[in-house]
């Protein structure tokens, strides 16, 4: 009897007939040696993504390479099959395909440490040196580390680039790409706030004349060597709504769509564009860029890479379309909230056909996609819920670290400016943490008990009537977004009162935090220095502005929030970073503010109120606290006392300790923490789920007593 192996690129091999795959003798020998088994695979085509269950007896590369098969001639199945006298026609071209992938794969597999070391590191070090080893266009030098990471992006071709926030990835990564002779066409995907950086960079290496901005699909067919995209142009499809009658200039749009169908009376599906007879609501739709993307591109690179940790996103979908040989990922937060955020990022990074394996039971995650996804999160990810508030349940969001780290050896290139070898490269000061507690005017007690107890009202009687529905076996929905509609609210009431309907207007003494800036402004424009404030609200930012502008003859206020236009930010961030403009505070929204802008005249940073996301606020402060900074910034933490604030914080130093032993190893240091508190209280530790962290707030309290020293 002969059998034909076929090869799949991608897979591995298989037998080509399904007489043959059929065969009882067949599914016998291969189920001696596990090679027949359901493989639950996930596509990913330009983006888009589709289940399917298909039988087949692959004998897949993952598996073997699992397995440390050395030949494949020496599988279980192959001799089985040859044992029963079948003959197979194929073995020598598989067994020379399967060498060259288990060279891939060896290679792939060995850490960056060990790698650093080899000849083919030295090789690929001599062609960034060549072209990049002197003086720089701009005078400048690279520093060894970039060097490093430059070199690792040409001789391993994948790369998650987590240099810390202000050490340079946006350099070292143009480096490293136009270095390799092979990336003729380069893609490079990035926030349209951070062009600026992008087009700096290119100007300061000599590459001013070899970049193109895509903004339609005619523009991927450029001659030129590098390829800027925004995520929005890259991801987002554009739709123009029809007019909603002849008469009115009024349009249709996502959240205002008709109740019936003006063509045949239906009532109108939610969330749909199209009616059942046909009737539509657009009147012209233009396709995200991605959906014209060909095989040209040699390299691609992701900025904030951070951003595509959600599957569902089109954002994700649009990047895991990219299929290119090289691929670099940059972001100085890989992991914002835990371990699981980093299952995306790398699964681009590693390549479709790449699958993640349990390390406690031995098993093979079974599918890629969302399935893979919740695999990953259940082994790496830690617990799923703790208390939020009680400092006692300081839970790790991280599990079977060594797995873990062992993966992110082989792919990511890891620096942070509290390195020795850093910090004597970069000099970059340590800055000094002050985490303030400050007291509640009479006022604004009377305003956060209102609003407190309004909250607490609207949640019981939302239990109440779940409880009814539960009891009728009826669904009773009470959204995330209502919840987190009434959490802002607090917020607000904690940090910007006066904007509050109910505020005292006549109280006579100012708000505590707004009393602690100008004070702070005094100090500072006495000493002739700048400084930055964040906040996480549009609303606090305009207000601060406006407040505090004109407060110090001399000593000017701007303020940038996403409204904010492009050129009128480019404006004030130039004005902040002259020392002899008198632009010397800059209040931003955490959301605009945090990434990408070198803000280094700063020497002092205030954080106004805080955000959920505990790497946004290192994000932040790293404005001022990066790369060109030759003085001690001083970064002030503001906490009202008996508030949310605290609750946030106990949430930003739960979510802190967890990533920071997911990816640099160590945890948050809790007794440094506490020698930087000033004022009474304190904050304990917890996790996040929006309804959960209202729940237990309110059960709780936020009061300082309730909460346990920390240290």
């Amino acid at each position: 009897m002969k059998m034909k192996l076929k090869t799949n690129k991608n897979e591995g091999f298989a037998f080509q007939n399904k007489e043959d795959l059929n065969s009882n003798l067949i599914q016998l020998s291969l189920l001696s040696s596990v090679g027949l088994h359901k493989h639950y695979h996930m596509e990913l085509l330009r983006g888009s993504t589709r289940d399917r269950r298909r039988k087949k007896s692959y004998l897949t590369y993952d598996l073997l390479h699992h397995e440390n098969v050395e030949s494949i001639k020496e599988q279980g199945a192959i001799k089985t099959l040859q044992n029963y006298g079948v003959e197979i026609e194929g073995l020598d071209e598989a067994e020379r395909i399967y060498q060259i992938q288990k060279k891939r794969h060896d290679f792939m597999g060995i850490p960056l440490a060990t790698y650093i070391d080899s000849e083919h590191f030295n090789k690929a070090k001599e062609k960034v040196l060549a072209k990049y080893g002197g003086i720089l266009p701009d005078g400048s030098n690279l520093f060894s580390y970039q060097v490093e990471c430059a070199s690792l992006i040409v001789g391993r071709r994948r790369l998650l680039n987590a240099l810390d926030m202000g050490l340079g990835k946006t350099r070292t990564t143009i480096v490293g790409l136009t270095s390799d002779p092979r990336n003729k066409k380069i893609l490079i995907v990035t926030m349209s706030r951070n062009f600026c950086d992008w087009e700096n960079e290119f100007k300061s290496l000599g590459l001013a004349d070899e970049y193109v901005i895509l903004k339609k699909p005619m523009d991927m067919k450029s001659k030129k060597r590098i390829h800027l995209v925004s995520y929005e142009s890259w991801a987002d499809e554009t739709i123009k709504f029809r007019k909603k009658d002849n008469k009115s200039n009024k349009r249709y749009g996502k959240k205002d769509l008709p109740y019936r169908c003006p063509a045949c009376s239906r009532i109108w599906n939610e969330d749909k564009y199209f009616c059942e007879c046909g009737e539509t609501v657009i009147e012209k739709r233009k396709k995200a860029l991605y959906k014209y993307l060909d095989k040209s591109y040699d390299a691609a690179a992701i900025d904030e890479g951070h951003f595509i940790k959600n599957g569902e996103t089109a954002r994700c979908k649009s990047i895991m379309a990219i299929k290119t040989k090289t691929r670099v990922l940059l972001s100085g937060t890989p992991a914002e909230n835990g371990a699981s955020d980093l299952f995306w990022p790398l699964a681009w990074l590693m390549g479709d056909s790449h699958h993640f394996w349990n390390k406690v039971d031995l098993t093979k995650f079974e599918a890629y996609g969302n399935f893979g996804k919740r695999c990953f999160n259940h082994v790496y990810g830690g617990v799923s819920k703790v208390a939020l508030v009680d400092s006692s349940s300081i839970s790790k969001r991280t599990s079977n670290e060594k797995a873990l780290w062992a993966m992110q050896d082989i792919i990511m290139y890891r620096k942070l400016k509290k390195d020795p070898e850093i910090e004597r490269t970069i000099r970059v000061p340590k800055p000094t943490h002050i985490r303030l507690h400050l007291e509640q005017t009479d006022a604004e007690k009377e305003l956060y008990k209102k609003v407190l107890a309004d909250f607490s009202q609207w949640y019981n009687e939302t239990l109440r009537q779940r409880k009814l529905a539960s009891s009728r076996e009826e669904s009773y929905k009470s959204t995330t977004i209502e919840i987190c509609g009434w959490l802002d609210k607090l917020r607000l009431a904690a940090s910007c009162p006066w904007i509050h309907e109910d505020y005292a207007k006549n109280a006579v003494v100012p708000p505590s935090k707004l009393t602690f800036i100008r004070e702070k402004m005094q100090q500072e424009a006495r000493l002739k220095r700048k400084m930055l404030i964040f906040t996480a609200h549009k609303k606090t930012c305009e207000e601060l502005g406006s407040l505090l502008d004109a407060y110090i003859p001399g000593y000017e206020v701007g303020y940038i929030h996403g409204g904010v236009p492009m050129s009128r930010r480019f404006e004030l961030l130039t004005r902040f970073q002259d020392e002899e403009d008198p632009l010397s505070v800059l209040i931003m929204t955490m959301k605009t503010g945090a990434e990408s802008y070198t803000l280094t005249q700063a020497k002092s940073v205030i954080l106004h109120d805080l955000d959920y996301n505990a790497k946004k606020i290192e994000q932040c402060y790293s404005r001022a606290v990066r790369l060109g900074q030759k003085e001690v910034v001083e970064i002030t933490w503001l906490i009202s006392v008996d508030t949310i604030d605290a609750n946030m914080h106990s949430l930003i130093l739960s979510k802190q300790s967890s990533v920071d032993l997911a990816i640099d190893r160590q945890e948050l240091d809790f007794a440094q923490v506490a020698k930087e508190f000033e004022g009474q209280g304190i904050s304990g530790v917890g996790s996040l789920d929006y309804e959960e962290f209202a729940k237990e707030m309110l059960s709780r309290g936020t009061s300082r007593n309730q909460y346990e020293n920390v240290g």
